[in-house]
């Protein structure tokens, strides 16, 4: 069995190329031993819109009528709402990755306006989540700690655009790549885990005689 390859991706959760990133991440999974995680940023200045990837999403049939928001801080807790509900960390993540994905296609496919709490508290119901927990803890700032730490770490790393994605703590990929070229990287990734796996175990046998 391949090694598990665990991404960790960035977006804003309401440009064109951070929605893009993540259809091709999500294409370029499928099938794969992947898990992904999803992170906050929020830019200093406002994305510009890459007419490319608005022509990108519409090949995966999604018509762009919405703008980027400028204020996503409320809707990147969102995300941290929908990962509380998952009861293992690997339902986490693909929920709270979901719950992004939801959030950018209200914003663009739909022209909602997601830095406005009635309007995230509609969405959080619609996805499930209970809307009146949701909107104490955006009250609360429940979460803001941990988006704060997403920025944090974005600016630690001079992340500059989003998309970007960090694959098993090795590869790095900035901006709206396409599926072929993110499978390429997990494919590369996965394969250099396997790697250090077996030696790391020739290693302990060599050393211990372990046999696990």
């Amino acid at each position: 069995m391949s090694s598990r390859v665990v991404v960790h991706v960035w977006t804003t959760l309401s440009s064109p190329q951070s929605l893009l990133g993540l259809l091709n991440l999500r294409e370029a999974a499928a099938g794969k031993n992947v898990a992904i995680e999803h992170h906050a940023f929020i830019p200093k200045t406002p994305d510009e819109t890459d007419p490319e990837a608005i022509k990108a999403l519409e090949e995966h049939g999604l018509t762009v009528s919405g703008a980027p928001v400028d204020d996503t801080g409320h809707a990147q807790e969102m995300v941290y709402a929908a990962k509380e509900q998952g009861s293992t960390p690997e339902e986490a993540a693909e929920l709270g990755l979901a719950m992004a994905e939801r959030l950018h296609r209200a914003a663009l496919e739909d022209g909602k306006d997601i830095s406005a709490t009635d309007v995230l508290i509609t969405i959080a119901q619609e996805a499930g989540l209970d809307p009146e927990n949701v909107r104490a803890g955006l009250d609360e700032g429940r979460w803001t700690k941990l988006v704060e730490n997403d920025c944090k770490d974005g600016e630690r790393i001079r992340m500059e655009k989003a998309p970007f994605l960090i694959a098993a703590g090795m590869f790095l990929l900035e901006g709206p790549q396409d599926a072929q070229a993110m499978s390429s990287v997990l494919k590369r990734a996965g394969a250099e885990l396997t790697d250090r796996v077996k030696a790391a175990a020739e290693e302990a046998q060599e050393l211990f005689g372990y046999q696990g």
